[in-house]
């Protein structure tokens, strides 16, 4: 798996070996990046189930800011580290945070808020992060922040209903990309 554009573009990311992860697509990377383009320049991302960390680091290589990668399993959290080192080096910009996702904090990650939050759990288990979604991404995200989902597209309809119930959450726009869905969503602002 290569990054697809900017300043690290061709550079290749390893997955460590018996990782569950499992890497979001190059078609589906690229019309990502195509959507959000010039927002992605100076902003920071919170990448949730990290795996190989390519959202991120292809953030990165957009010119992002600053990303937080997530992930539970020690051998992925490994790798993602040692891709980032051997990417981007000691640039900054970056850090890996070896964690649950239900478990991690503003302290943790060094920020107010992020511009971006993209959270790719394992397909099998989406309905179970529903509950934690709602309640805490509205806390990470920016006034203008965007919280991207990636899942299987059988179940996206669903997905994207069950989120903007609580009233913090509103659907920007959903896109598919064969097996594979991106649900965008955007912070609801309840002032009057």
């Amino acid at each position: 798996m290569f990054v697809t554009s900017g300043a690290y573009k061709g550079a290749k990311l390893s997955l460590a070996s018996g990782s569950p992860a499992r890497p979001t697509g190059s078609k589906v990377r690229m019309a990502l990046f195509n959507i959000l383009h010039r927002e992605v320049q100076n902003s920071s991302w919170l990448d949730l189930f990290a795996g190989s960390g390519i959202i991120g680091i292809e953030a990165l290589s957009r010119g992002a800011s600053h990303v937080s990668f997530v992930d539970n399993n020690p051998k992925t959290a490994k790798q993602l580290q040692d891709n980032c080192q051997r990417i981007i080096g000691n640039k900054g910009g970056y850090q890996v945070i070896r964690s649950d996702v239900q478990r991690v904090s503003a302290t943790q990650l060094g920020m107010a808020t992020m511009s971006f939050i993209y959270a790719d759990p394992p397909y099998q288990d989406i309905i179970k992060w529903l509950p934690w979604f709602e309640k805490n991404i509205p806390l990470f995200l920016c006034p203008s922040g965007v919280f991207i989902l990636e899942t299987a597209q059988k179940v996206h309809e669903e997905i994207g209903q069950i989120l903007v119930k609580k009233d913090s959450l509103h659907l920007d726009k959903k896109k598919i990309y064969g097996h594979t869905a991106l649900t965008f969503l955007k912070k609801t602002d309840n002032k009057p």
